[in-house]
């Protein structure tokens, strides 16, 4: 059966609020193979310390005092966000029932996401520095790839569409050079300032006409 997977960048305007509860049936975590886990949560845990945010469930700690939470694609919904305002609940929504179309978020600070795991308000951008490094450098450095690959690998993905921003797709650099699924990367960087809202109309266009018994 054709399974496809949407991979899209996080955005920097963000929704506040959520709850405190974190589900983690949700998580990433879940979809990796062990070492890819345990490798994504050693990477997020040192970003977390680097940049003194409060250590919590969405890192695998258990104190759930003072952080909210809410799911990725409505925690980007922010006033300014251009990706994720254009998606329409109902195409969430048919996502979330849709067996085999899937679809994860490239972030900044947490790596790789699922559109519906729980996450809380940051400010960060791939722009942003760990030491010297951009973190789409340090993101590629420490094999960002190898984690969606995993991802790829596990859930048993054959159609792969990069919806993927210039600074996003650079923490990837050479990840689709020799993916061994169908691949496609769709380049909306001649809408200039306008790319992310054709990124997300795409989107949304794409999930509505997906048809899930392909």
């Amino acid at each position: 059966m054709r399974k496809v997977l949407i991979i899209i960048p996080c955005c920097g305007s963000k929704k506040s609020g959520g709850i405190i509860e974190c589900n983690a049936k949700d998580s990433i975590f879940n979809f990796l193979t062990d070492g890819s886990k345990k490798h994504l949560l050693s990477l997020r845990r040192k970003l977390f310390n680097y940049f003194s945010l409060p250590l919590r469930e969405d890192i695998a700690y258990s104190n759930k005092d003072s952080i909210y939470y809410m799911e990725a694609h409505k925690r980007y919904t922010g006033t300014y966000s251009q990706i994720y305002r254009k998606i329409s609940l109902f195409s969430w929504e048919k996502l979330e029932k849709t067996q085999n179309l899937d679809l994860v978020i490239i972030s900044a600070l947490y790596g790789l996401l699922k559109y519906n795991e729980p996450i809380r308000d940051y400010n960060k951008t791939m722009k942003d520095k760990i030491q010297h490094q951009t973190l789409k450098v340090w993101w590629r450095n420490n094999n960002l790839c190898a984690i969606l690959k995993d991802y790829i690998k596990k859930n048993k993905i054959s159609e792969l569409h990069n919806v993927l921003s210039n600074d996003y797709n650079e923490a990837l650099l050479g990840c689709f050079n020799n993916i061994h699924i169908e691949y496609f990367y769709h380049d909306f960087s001649k809408y200039k300032s306008g790319s992310n809202a054709h990124r997300g109309e795409w989107i949304n266009t794409f999930i509505q006409n997906f048809n899930s018994i392909e």
